[in-house]
């Protein structure tokens, strides 16, 4: 389930202690508040609440490495936008890519691409409708199609820290790495927590479940963001990513790190 921002709520450890390091590194840094990370395909958004009209958005390019299906590590991109009308609507959308070549071999990728509405009932839940594409073809699951509606709501809310729910329903086509594929209807569910650890320093959790009869997708995704000058920030996530039904010789889990830059505007 996209952004973890000021823009509210928000809406990935074991490559141990090269990327540790950096994380902390990170925490270190002085910074502007964090800005909203669309990290997850199915992130329940750059938002939890409304927020002023307007649009905003990030553009981050970072060095990823992953293991499970694949040992391997690449440069990734990401682009993240949110508008909130003048009125109760809240639109937000998110693209993915990471990839690598060796000696025109293709060694690493993969490519997600998200994008929501979200009707304000009142200041703390909302209505939500969400289109997602994902494909790894280095993965579990080769290629989705996720099509939901769900209802999402604030839990709690300081000034320091939030925790939003969000729950529903859909339809997703799934094609495993063997070629086969089908399409079911799944449920989902997923919780975020955002938590301000400083000034220059914050925290976001995402943990998602989308459950079907063919498959199981859970998704861990871990970040820590810290400003470096101006609207550009360091940012570190960790993600876990399991499917309960995969092609044979296939492992079900995968595992990415990604550490990088992001400019905000």
């Amino acid at each position: 389930m996209n952004h973890l921002s000021n823009r509210r709520p928000v809406s990935a450890l074991p490559y141990a202690k090269r990327t540790a390091a950096v994380a902390a590194a990170l925490l270190l840094t002085s910074a502007p508040a964090l800005a909203e990370s669309a990290a997850a395909e199915m992130d329940f958004g750059t938002a939890g609440k409304k927020e002023e009209a307007g649009w905003a958005g990030a553009v981050s390019f970072g060095y990823s490495q992953r293991s499970g299906n694949s040992e391997n590590s690449a440069i990734s991109g990401e682009f993240t936008w949110s508008y909130q009308t003048k009125g109760q609507w809240l639109y937000d959308g998110r693209f993915f890519a990471m990839g690598k070549t060796d000696d025109n071999v293709t060694t690493d990728e993969r490519y997600a691409a998200s994008a929501a509405a979200k009707w304000f009932i009142d200041d703390v839940s909302y209505l939500v409708g969400r289109g997602v594409f994902r494909k790894d073809n280095f993965a579990g699951v080769r290629q989705e199609y996720l099509g939901t509606a769900g209802y999402g709501r604030i839990l709690f809310e300081t000034d320091r820290q939030h925790l939003t729910a969000e729950a529903g329903g859909g339809i997703r086509n799934s094609e495993q790495q063997d070629g086969s594929s089908d399409t079911k209807p799944i449920g989902y569910g997923g919780l975020k927590y955002a938590l301000k650890l400083s000034e220059t320093a914050d925290f976001g959790q995402l943990v998602t479940i989308e459950y079907g009869s063919d498959n199981t997708v859970l998704s861990s995704l871990t970040e820590l963001r810290a400003g470096l000058l101006g609207a550009i920030a360091g940012k570190a996530t960790f993600e876990i990513r399991r499917n309960s039904d995969v092609s044979p010789d296939t492992d079900k889990t995968d595992y990415f790190t990604v550490v990088g830059l992001e400019y905000s505007f």
